[in-house]
């Protein structure tokens, strides 16, 4: 009898156990969680493991539900209703009950509610159906968390989870809620909140403009294209290519962007770069950008919080000078996602092209002009010409031989009309569908990487600069005016040719000179040539007793140099042998611009016969 009440009140008291009020319970563990995670010692504990597990598994399901879950073959279908195109969800959970039943594994069912109801999830012609807009992402890394217990409250345990955002040293808090059910043990009782101390931070801010910026460069070249994936079509005066596979529907682009961008932003996006739908597919004009402005090694300088927009300075490196361009980013932090670029990083005011800049593009512009001049660099036997229209052709090397690859190349340096008009200026022609020019390549002893820069002006949207350039190994010098624009989304560009400066001033003209000190002074007449000029004054001057310059004529002028006509009245001397002629005589000169205000003549003819 006594065996069988000791039996009987060791039974009673395991049921008064159980009956305590689950705080006094959770109470008791709780100072075990203060001490770190802890394995399951007593029944029914919530341990940090199982806190970390329940939001993981959470996690995947939003993200599953989000892109309408695991479509089967033909089986993704959309409708309009209410000015918006939704898609209906897959098979697994295209009804009410297939979905509470997906979201309760990890939900309690009063939040498994909210979820649906937050998501915008309908029930249309007997079948759940989401707008079809983006599937999200996360640069939230929850398989990476740590939890630390925070309180118990009634029934509810809340833990504290700290999630890496994407590869950086980075992270962000949540307070999770938990409860336990009998029969299905620990549920989130409410999805994960960021805590108001999570702020966006200077190196976090980095990486999103870095990635922003990387998805910029990824869709401007259309994606990433698969053997046999690039295809292209005229379309409204222009030819479009067909975004990759990857991005080629709105969706799937949307996606891709949101990874570090808000939806809006991203929508915006696609706008400012013409990206159209066509035959069911997105497309782009067949024209490529790039920059110089290395994101990945910016600094972030926050600046203010405005309403729910965070903005900071952020200072990228220009390619691999000492330059920087300092750029206005704005972030907002998306529900479930992150913080993410809410506006294209926009060039701040102050930040404008430098000396060294101005060099280095118009350096970069004149490689490539000798590159495109001389048919760009060709591999083994590529080397291909053709006769056409009275000319010999050759054509360009692959790595430039359509306008796209030749466009992209240029853009690098100058502005994409300024690349349009160097294809044109060059006589460069399409031939059995590739690029082609005469078989003429060009020269120049201009050291434009050792030039120097002086600013003048800006004008409108163009900044002019003086630019004076080595020639050769000798002292001289050649000058020129080189107009630069700013680029949205890639950076300082050459916008036009560089051209002398060529209004001279008559008594700086070096054809002036040259006539005042040809009996005078035969170096001072010699030094206003150009150092490679093959003209000898101490030649030219023999058996001329008397010079006088009466006019002097401009004839033409290019982008470098001003034809003039020269005439004057020489007296000779009864041997003189030369091609002058007693009485009026003409010459003809060409006179570039050499440095600031100086000029030398480059070639010189006698034109009498004409």
């Amino acid at each position: 009898m006594i065996g069988i009440f000791k039996k009987v009140l060791i039974t009673g008291l395991t049921v008064i156990l159980l009956c305590i009020p689950f705080s006094q319970n959770a109470h008791v563990l709780a100072k075990e969680h203060s001490k770190g995670e802890h394995k399951g010692k007593y029944k029914n504990e919530l341990t940090t493991k199982q806190a970390i597990n329940l939001a993981i598994e959470l996690n995947k399901i939003s993200n599953y539900v989000q892109r309408g879950g695991d479509y089967k073959k033909d089986e993704y279908k959309t409708f309009s209703h209410n000015n918006k195109t939704y898609r209906y969800l897959s098979s697994s959970i295209d009804t009410k009950k297939e979905l509470k039943k997906y979201l309760e594994k990890v939900l309690v069912p009063s939040e498994a509610e909210q979820f649906v109801k937050s998501r915008g999830i309908i029930e249309y012609r007997g079948k759940l159906a989401q707008v079809e807009e983006v599937d999200g992402g996360s640069l939230l890394q929850w398989e990476r968390a740590s939890a630390q217990y925070v309180k118990t409250e009634k029934n509810t345990f809340y833990y504290q989870l700290t999630v890496p955002v994407w590869s950086t040293s980075e992270n962000q808090d949540f307070i999770v809620e938990y409860q336990y059910f009998k029969k299905d043990g620990w549920k989130i009782s409410k999805e994960p909140e960021q805590e108001k101390i999570t702020a966006i931070s200077n190196k976090l801010a980095v990486e999103l403009a870095a990635k922003f910026e990387e998805a910029s460069r990824y869709v401007q070249a259309g994606g990433e294209y698969g053997r046999g994936e690039y295809k292209t079509f005229f379309y409204n005066g222009y030819t479009y290519r067909y975004l990759s596979s990857k991005i080629d529907t709105k969706t799937k682009l949307l996606n891709y962007l949101t990874q570090s961008m808000t939806q809006a932003a991203a929508e915006q996006f696609i706008k400012d770069r013409g990206i159209i739908e066509y035959n069911g597919k997105l497309a782009q004009v067949e024209a490529d950008g790039g920059s110089l402005a290395q994101w990945s090694k910016a600094t972030a300088e926050f600046m203010k919080t405005d309403m729910n927009t965070t903005f900071y300075r952020v200072t990228v490196p220009i390619g691999n000078t000492k330059e920087i361009q300092t750029y206005i980013v704005e972030y907002q932090y998306i529900d479930r996602a992150g913080w993410r670029v809410s506006k294209e990083p926009k060039l701040e005011q102050s930040t404008a092209i430098t000396d060294k800049i101005a060099v280095e593009l118009v350096a970069k512009y004149k490689a490539a002009t000798s590159y495109v001049e001389a048919g760009g660099e060709y591999g083994y036997g590529e080397y291909k010409t053709f006769f056409y229209n009275g000319y010999t052709y050759r054509y360009l090397a692959s790595k430039i031989d359509t306008k796209t690859k030749l466009l992209n190349y240029l853009t690098q340096s100058m502005t994409q009309a300024a690349a349009e008009q160097f294809i044109k200026d060059r006589g460069i022609i399409e031939y059995n569908g590739k690029l082609a020019q005469i078989e003429a390549d060009g020269g120049s002893m201009a050291q434009w990487s050792k030039a120097t820069a002086e600013f003048m002006k800006t004008d409108n949207n163009s900044t002019f600069y003086r630019v004076t350039v080595p020639i050769g190994n000798t002292n001289e010098k050649q000058m020129y005016i080189v107009e630069y624009q700013y680029v949205d989304k890639a950076g300082w560009r050459v916008s036009k040719e560089p051209y002398g400066n060529l209004d001279i001033p008559g008594n700086i003209n070096p054809i002036s000179t040259l006539f005042n000190y040809l009996l005078v002074d035969s170096k001072v007449a010699q030094n206003q040539f150009l150092p490679y000029s093959s003209f000898q004054v101490t030649e030219f001057k023999k058996g001329i007793k008397k010079v006088e310059l009466t006019k002097l004529k401009e004839i033409g002028r290019s982008n470098s140099q001003v034809e003039f006509i020269a005439y004057f009245n020489a007296e000779l001397e009864n041997n003189y042998r030369g091609l002058l002629k007693n009485g009026e005589n003409k010459m003809y000169f060409t006179v570039q611009p050499t440095g600031s205000m100086e000029y030398k003549i480059d070639r010189v003819g006698i034109v009498n016969m004409y």
